[in-house]
């Protein structure tokens, strides 16, 4: 049984050539040294669930780096200006907003806030929270 899932590997390996799973390349060879994460306040810095306003929390970092793409932001690393955050945290929270218009406000205020994480070389974790922008209702 062995010998024949080997085979049909190595001969699925040579008809397709470079596509998952027959890549030489691993798809997780290599991982950064830093890490984004976004979430939502209220105006007393509070946690407010994604869900709460018709978004998943996964979707708050997808609309950044769409925005950035799209903006031509360089992103990654920390190395986005004030001015860039600004801009997508702006375009989010106006996203965010549009998606609620037919709802009462729950929350007078919403912060967009990214939390950056990057590891030095002596294994030294380091973390910043930036706010984005802020939407009051």
């Amino acid at each position: 049984m062995g010998v024949v899932v080997f085979l049909a590997y190595l001969t699925g390996g040579l008809c397709l050539g470079e596509v998952h799973p027959f890549s030489r390349y691993p798809m997780y060879s290599n991982f950064p040294n830093w890490a984004y994460v976004f979430y939502l306040t209220n105006q007393h810095d509070s946690v407010i669930p994604a869900q709460s306003l018709q978004f998943s929390s996964n979707q708050l970092g997808h609309m950044y780096y769409g925005i950035c793409k799209k903006n031509g932001i360089p992103v990654g690393d920390g190395k986005e200006t004030a001015q860039a955050l600004s801009k997508a945290g702006e375009e989010i929270l106006r996203l965010i907003a549009e998606r609620n218009k037919e709802r009462s406000p729950l929350h007078k205020t919403i912060k967009l806030k990214r939390k950056f994480f990057s590891l030095n070389a002596d294994s030294t974790l380091n973390c910043i929270i930036t706010t984005l922008g802020e939407k009051h209702w």
